[in-house]
């Protein structure tokens, strides 16, 4: 399973960083290029766009600071 990771602050880096640990591929995305790369250096590949790494992988996992946020987010993707 690829897995995709939208939002990349402490929980969501961290939580991405584990399943990369784990042995899964995993996509990652967030507004701030800057919180991907040491995930990207660890393995992760990073995508263009939230609508990018959707269309790449098989499960989105999404950890964003507000429900205004991760409906818009969602929106965007699907």
């Amino acid at each position: 399973m690829h897995y995709g990771y939208i939002g990349l602050g402490n929980l969501g880096a961290n939580c991405a960083g584990c399943l990369l640990r784990a042995g899964f591929p995993v996509t990652v995305f967030d507004l701030n290029p800057g919180l991907a790369a040491p995930l990207v250096a660890a393995g992760a590949t990073l995508a263009t766009s939230a609508e990018d790494l959707a269309g790449s992988v098989d499960h989105v996992i999404t950890c964003l600071p507000s429900p205004a946020v991760s409906e818009a987010v969602l929106r965007s993707i699907l």
